[in-house]
């Protein structure tokens, strides 16, 4: 007997197909969209026919139109996909956004202009890497959002828009024949907040509404409660978002399983249902 539990049960493996990591595949019909994580290839999105699931083949392939993002996450309603538009993750990372802040403070505590020393360590980078923040500072992401395709036919499927949002991006989704529900960083906000887009002229996307947890609008003056990395909202099963630290634990299981004690005092399963009319979002909101 193997010392090793099988890896599988009652699923049998049709076959195998060496693409890029994906972050999220979505299946419709005879057709499957596969959005891809960061790789060296610069690929975002393939189009895959699985009417023969043993014999998958790639039909078309849509290429990333800069270094710095990424689109892992695709949902395809009727001739309609959606892909996001995200910031890649780096070892600079958010220090850009912290560089003028901390120069404030460092000066005050100085009395003069701090070094790259003295930089790098407040940000906990090498002072190697300090003209690469300060590079990052002067040319901010601004790509980040979410893009929408034409895939009539799945060959060649056409850009109809780039939807910008703001900060890095676009994270979770998810849409319906009328509207998309976007999980995004936005200007004058913490995290991640829930933005509802109307998209029944998908070439002209048009916001009808917003959903955060209190404390995320810091255009309101009001800071979230608790410690640590902001809060955020992720989408998960349609209308249903889940709320938590960071990109990390928002919407996953450890986030649901965390003890009181460990638990920030924002982390939330949120159930939202929008007006049928204006699609305004009508919450109910629970601490777990």
């Amino acid at each position: 007997m193997s010392a090793h539990p099988p890896l599988t049960q009652n699923i049998n493996r049709l076959s195998r197909l060496e693409l890029p990591g994906a972050g999220q595949v979505t299946v419709q019909g005879h057709h499957a969209y596969v959005g891809h994580i960061p790789n060296k290839a610069g690929l975002g999105t393939s189009i895959l026919d699985v009417s023969d699931p043993r014999n998958p083949r790639i039909i078309s392939q849509i290429m990333l139109d800069d270094p710095e993002s990424h689109t892992h996450k695709a949902r395809v309603v009727g001739d309609i996909m959606i892909v996001n538009n995200e910031r890649n993750m780096t070892l600079i990372g958010r220090k850009a956004d912290e560089l003028p802040g901390l120069r404030i403070k460092l000066r005050e505590r100085f009395g003069r202009d701090a070094t790259h020393a003295e930089l790098a360590d407040a940000l906990n980078v090498r002072e190697a890497d300090i003209p690469a923040v300060e590079a990052a500072e002067k040319q901010p992401y601004d790509r980040g959002g979410f893009k929408i395709y034409d895939v009539s036919d799945k060959t060649r499927p056409r850009l109809l828009c780039h939807q910008k949002t703001g900060g890095i991006g676009v994270h979770r989704f998810d849409m319906d024949e009328n509207y998309a529900y976007i999980s995004t960083e936005m200007a004058g906000y913490i995290g991640n907040i829930l933005v509802i887009y109307d998209i029944r002229n998908p070439s002209r996307p048009q916001e009808v509404s917003r959903w955060w947890i209190p404390g995320q609008h810091l255009a309101g003056a009001k800071r979230p409660r608790g410690t640590g990395a902001a809060p955020g909202c992720t989408m998960r099963c349609g209308m249903a978002t889940n709320c938590g630290r960071d990109c990390g634990t928002a919407g996953s299981e450890s986030s649901t399983s965390a003890t009181s004690a460990s638990r920030p005092p924002w982390a939330c399963t949120t159930i939202i249902r929008p007006s049928p009319s204006r699609r305004t979002p009508s919450c109910r909101w629970s601490s777990r």
